[in-house]
């Protein structure tokens, strides 16, 4: 079964974000963050998608859904940092979907990292309820929100409680 994709809208940066599951390809789109654990094939379709509609920017991160930042698996700083930076060096009104396996831990933290870094006047509540709003179900992935918090001095973590 898959997840409807939901977009929010980073104002400040015009930026376009979507979220889903592995199974969902987005339509038209101008960049994905494919997020997958550690070896896990690429999705057909995000291999596709260049062939399909034409140039597409990918960024491929590998870390595993767990909970706690010990876990070797874990995400990291450098997969939050190079997300944000992805994300940034897009064109404004650019389209961006992030996909992981379920589309509701990983991608939806990522997502609430991205959307607080290029909107900073928007509050973590806002960013929460934003996410929350058309994903009720989300569980953003507790070790991405921790290291966006530490990254940018906010409190999405507390946000998402």
């Amino acid at each position: 079964m898959s997840l409807r994709l939901f977009g929010l809208l980073a104002r400040d940066h015009g930026l376009q974000v979507t979220v889903g599951d592995r199974y969902t390809p987005p339509q038209a789109y101008d960049a994905v963050i494919s997020i997958g654990s550690v070896g896990e094939d690429v999705p057909v379709w995000v291999r596709l998608m260049a062939h399909q509609q034409g140039p597409t920017r990918v960024l491929r991160l590998e870390f595993s859904d767990v909970h706690f930042a010990a876990h070797r698996y874990a995400a990291q700083e450098e997969h939050v940092a190079q997300a944000v930076a992805f994300a940034r060096d897009l064109p404004p009104g650019s389209r961006l979907h992030v996909h992981c396996a379920a589309g509701k831990s990983r991608s939806a933290a990522l997502a609430a990292v991205i959307l607080a870094e290029t909107s900073p006047r928007l509050g973590d509540s806002a960013v929460a309820a934003r996410i929350r709003a058309v994903r009720p179900s989300c569980a953003p992935n507790r070790v991405i929100l921790a290291l966006g918090d530490a990254r940018m001095g906010r409190r999405l973590s507390r946000a998402f409680r």
